[in-house]
């Protein structure tokens, strides 16, 4: 569980990986930041659940990612915070994730989709690219809700 976490000028601000549950929660008056990393939270070899569930999460300004999620099988859930001015704010390279949630803008690519991901909600606005699909990426792109807009490039490509 972090609680009232501030993660900041790290390579990598959290390297989750391995088994177990892994939450945010709130105390009142305080937020959940990371920022000015090269990554804010990297999961690499996970098999367990991750869920990104309080709307004090704050995920920006790093140089590189968001949430980076690689090798991983386990179950990363996006449904609530605020992911901005990252070059990247969620990249799936051959991991899964379900974004239900959160506020993706100002970011180069919001979502760089190369492992699986299911898109049922969220606002994701004002980035280079919406959602990117790596044409070599062994995964896959659903889309059953969730909001698109305002995106300079591309909504989707």
């Amino acid at each position: 569980m972090l609680w009232s976490s501030h993660i900041v000028r790290c390579g990598y601000g959290i390297n989750l990986q391995g088994g177990g549950n892994v939450s945010f929660a709130s105390q009142e008056g305080r937020n959940n930041e990371f920022y000015w990393n090269k990554t804010a939270l990297f999961i690499d070899n996970f098999y367990g659940t991750c869920n990104l569930n309080q709307n004090n999460i704050g995920m920006h300004d790093n140089t590189e990612y968001g949430i980076y999620i690689a090798n991983s099988s386990g179950t990363v859930n996006v449904s609530a915070g605020a992911y901005y001015n990252n070059t990247y704010g969620i990249h799936t390279l051959n991991g899964s994730a379900n974004i239900s949630g959160g506020d993706f803008y100002n970011n180069g690519w919001a979502i760089w989709v190369g492992g699986n991901v299911n898109l049922l909600g969220g606002a994701i606005h004002d980035n280079y690219y919406g959602v990117l699909t790596d044409e070599a990426n062994n995964g896959s792109f659903t889309m059953t809700g969730g909001n698109i807009y305002s995106n300079t490039s591309h909504a989707i490509q």
